[in-house]
């Protein structure tokens, strides 16, 4: 018998270690409606739950439109970064939602998404087009006398503002550090889907969301470097504001996610629709929240080992026998066996069953459970007590060399699928970079490495509508545009699917910048199925941007 061969002993070792450490988190939620009176959510001002969406401006036939202001928080802060050990978290938030006019104009203002300090300053008045509402009314609106980051979707251009709408990043001032123009419909109130990113590591703020031009939906992207420690203090407010002047629209928030990675003392949560979080303990007194803890981590690292000790002996009990296989079997199962041992049972893809198994399971493979048959033999109904469901078990016939080897392609196909659901979990566990080889024994640089991956995964998007092209792809693996801001979760393919014509692909944009100031270059490609020609545009706007007016 051969020694084990060392890929196959490094890929055991790195799945039990995978398995047994445990993963760290921070906030996490996700609301895919608001319900009145949910305790989850603060409500400042003109703000109200209503028809199972916040409406952040008065939106009542009753009142006046204008001159309204409004603000909704969630209901605990985020840590934002740890004094102690100075790491700073990272953040993913998705929301989708509204600005409506109701087919009038001019309208205003726009809402914004913002972190401010825990304590944020009270909504002294309503109205005059305050769109953060972070601001108090003795502070000028384009100064830094201020404490606050957020991003604006402006619909009203100011004095300082850029032409027509715009998405913004403003830093302690309403005057955006950089801004693109925004291609929306606020006239026909259109829904909008943003995704608002910070890597810590590189301290890059990106934002993705959507618009329209002629109908049809696109994407845009803005980001800017900036060190959030520096700006913010170690526990933050977050959340949503917007306001109305004398001009109006209807500001709506429909769903709402977030995600945060730093945990201080093991305070993970995850709240959503109102339920518990995921850690009792969390809202338990200190002490017993500790030994719930405790106990949980001892339980989870207990189980861990368990799950990686039965996997390590079942695949090396797999290995023994594969290399144990008498030569004299017969030629159709050496060469069913030899495709299903290399294909087949490699990594963590389709469960295996015995012949007994499945014949238990289709009546011993009677004529009346057949569904069909092809090339490779029957297909038959089957149902399987130890998952309680029923199944289609395919019966390769021995005579059909072809339809083994077809199926074992098929079943490596599954397994690759559940790679890249296995690099999508690391992503939205924080841990991608566990995804790389052990092999290369860390020799490579981690940015480049991480940014390859992401942009691997978005080049897999299950929705090939939300997959980018290559020259897009290219632009971000050469740093020239922002990371793609991925969902935490692998989508199935209809999530955040967005509706694009049969004949050209939709518009992608991006801004970038950073804090060093000046002058800042907005980009936007136009790709078309039709044609290999490529329209491009840019225009320089300086970094000056507002949400609101102020009369």
């Amino acid at each position: 018998m051969g020694k084990l061969p060392v890929p196959f002993l490094l890929f055991v070792f790195s799945t039990l270690f995978t398995l047994i450490i445990p993963s760290a988190g921070g906030l996490s939620f996700s609301f895919t409606g608001f319900s009145p009176g949910d305790p989850n959510i603060t409500y400042e001002g003109n703000a109200s739950s209503s028809g199972g969406a916040i409406q952040l401006t008065t939106n009542r036939r009753d009142a006046n439109l204008n001159l309204s202001s409004g603000r909704a928080t969630y209901h605990r802060p985020m840590q934002l970064w740890d004094k102690a050990s100075g790491n700073l978290t990272d953040f993913t938030t998705h929301f989708s939602f509204s600005i409506d006019s109701q087919y009038k104009s001019p309208y205003g203002d726009g809402l914004a998404f913002f972190l401010g300090p825990e304590e944020l300053p009270p909504l002294l008045f309503q109205g005059e087009g305050l769109g953060l509402g972070l601001l108090r009314n003795n502070q000028p609106l384009n100064t830094t006398d201020n404490q606050f980051v957020a991003v604006e979707f402006d619909i009203f251009q100011n004095g300082f503002d850029p032409p027509g709408e715009h998405v913004g990043i403003d830093i302690n001032s309403m005057k955006s550090v950089n801004n693109i123009t925004w291609e929306c419909d606020i006239r026909g109130g259109k829904t909008t889907e943003a995704w608002i990113s910070y890597n810590s590591s590189t301290n890059n703020l990106s934002v993705s969301f959507t618009g329209y031009i002629n109908n049809t939906k696109e994407m845009q992207f803005l980001s800017y470097i900036v060190s959030l420690r520096d700006i913010l203090p170690e526990r933050v407010s977050f959340g949503f504001s917007a306001s109305t002047g004398t001009a109006y629209a209807i500001h709506t928030l429909r769903s709402w996610d977030f995600s945060s990675s730093l945990e201080i003392d093991g305070n993970v949560t995850n709240d959503g629709n109102g339920t518990n979080p995921l850690d009792p303990a969390a809202a338990s007194p200190p002490n017993n929240g500790t030994r719930r803890n405790r106990k949980k981590n001892w339980t989870g690292l207990a189980v861990g080992l368990g799950v990686g000790v039965a996997i390590v002996g079942g695949m090396v009990g797999f290995v023994f026998k594969f290399m144990c296989r008498h030569e004299e079997d017969e030629e159709g199962d050496h060469v069913l066996e030899e495709y299903m041992d290399d294909e087949f049972e490699r990594g963590t893809g389709p469960k295996k069953f015995s012949y007994q198994e499945l014949a238990r399971a289709t009546n011993n493979f009677k004529d009346e459970e057949k569904l069909g048959e092809g090339g490779f033999g029957g297909v038959y109904r089957g149902f399987l007590k130890e998952i309680d469901s029923f199944v289609a078990v395919k019966r390769v016939s021995r005579g059909s060399k072809q339809g083994i080897k077809e199926y074992a392609a098929e079943a490596s196909n599954e397994d690759q699928v559940s790679m890249v659901r296995w690099v999508w979990e690391l992503y939205g566990e924080g841990k991608l970079i566990e995804a790389v080889d052990p092999r290369l024994c860390g020799d490579f640089n981690k940015t480049q490495v991480e940014r390859l991956m992401i942009v691997g995964l978005s080049c897999a998007h299950p929705d090939e509508h939300l997959r980018p092209s290559i020259r897009q792809s290219l632009h971000v693996l050469n740093f020239d545009a922002p990371l793609p801001i991925l969902p935490l979760k692998m989508p199935v393919p209809s999530y955040f699917a967005l509706p694009i014509a049969a004949s050209s692909l939709s518009i992608m944009s991006y801004g970038s910048a950073d804090s060093t100031g000046g002058m800042n270059d907005s980009s936007s490609y136009v790709y078309n199925t039709n044609s290999s020609q490529i329209s491009t545009s840019s225009s320089a706007s300086s970094a000056s941007a507002m949400l609101l007016h102020t009369g």
